[in-house]
C-alpha cells in the first residue's frame, strides 16, 4: 500500500520553515490546498493567535473571520482540513494536547491532517480518514520540494509581528513568558462558526 504524501509548492515550504525558525514560540496554521490534489500545499493561513514555547491558542473570531473569507473562494476541504504547527525544539512528535486538538478540532471531517514541523528540522504529519469499517489513522510522508525561495520575507516577519503574539503573566511588577508546556490549544471559535455549514453561526 502506498504511503500518502503531503506536498508543499517551493514558496510554501519556505514560508513555513523561515517562520517555524523566526518565532522562538510555537506558531499554528492551516493549509491552503490545490483543487485536484488536497494533499498539495499552495498556501498557508494564520489567525491572529496567542502562543508560548509549547502552547498554540487562536484567537476565536479571527479564525470564524478568515474561513468566512477564504469560504468565497475556497470549498472547506481546499483551507480546513490540514492543521499544521511549530515545534521550537527538536521534536516533532504530537504532545497530548496536540492529539486532543486534532480530534476536537477537525475529528468531526470525514478526513484531516496534523503536520508538525520542528525547528530542528524533524517533521511528523499523520491523516485521519472515515472509511466503510470505521476510522483509519496513519502516517503520512512529506515531499519537500527542490529549490529555494528568496521573496516574501517582509511579508512573512508582517504576518509573525500581525498574527502572532507571545502570551504572558504578570508576578508582582515584572512579566514572564508563559513556560507551560503541553501542545496547541485552541478556544471555542466554533461558536462563531459552522464548519459543518461552511458559514458564521
Amino acid at each position: 500500500m502506498t504511503t500518502p504524501k503531503i506536498n508543499f509548492t517551493p514558496d510554501t515550504w519556505c514560508q513555513l520553515n523561515y517562520m517555524c525558525k523566526r518565532a522562538t514560540t510555537e506558531i499554528g496554521c492551516f493549509a491552503i490546498t490545490h483543487p485536484d490534489d488536497r494533499l498539495f500545499v499552495t498556501d498557508l493561513w494564520f489567525p491572529k493567535q496567542e502562543c508560548t514555547a509549547a502552547t498554540v491558542e487562536f484567537d476565536d473570531e479571527s479564525i470564524a473571520e478568515e474561513i468566512d473569507r477564504l469560504s468565497d473562494t475556497h470549498p472547506m476541504d481546499e483551507c480546513f482540513r490540514i492543521w499544521i504547527h511549530t515545534h521550537p525544539g527538536t521534536s516533532a512528535q504530537p504532545s497530548g494536547t496536540d492529539e486532543s486538538t486534532f480530534a476536537k478540532v477537525l475529528g468531526h471531517f470525514d478526513w484531516a491532517v496534523m503536520a508538525i514541523l520542528a525547528k530542528g528540522g524533524q517533521t511528523y504529519a499523520r491523516i485521519k480518514h472515515d472509511a466503510p469499517a470505521g476510522i483509519t489513522d496513519g502516517k503520512i510522508e512529506y515531499s519537500i520540494p527542490m529549490g529555494m525561495y528568496t521573496d516574501g520575507y517582509e511579508e512573512w516577519d508582517q504576518i509573525l509581528a500581525d498574527k502572532v503574539s507571545t502570551r504572558t503573566y504578570k508576578t508582582s511588577t515584572k512579566t514572564y513568558p508563559v513556560s507551560y508546556g503541553g501542545g496547541a490549544l485552541y478556544g471555542d471559535w466554533d461558536q462563531y462558526y459552522d464548519t459543518k455549514a461552511g458559514k458564521k453561526k
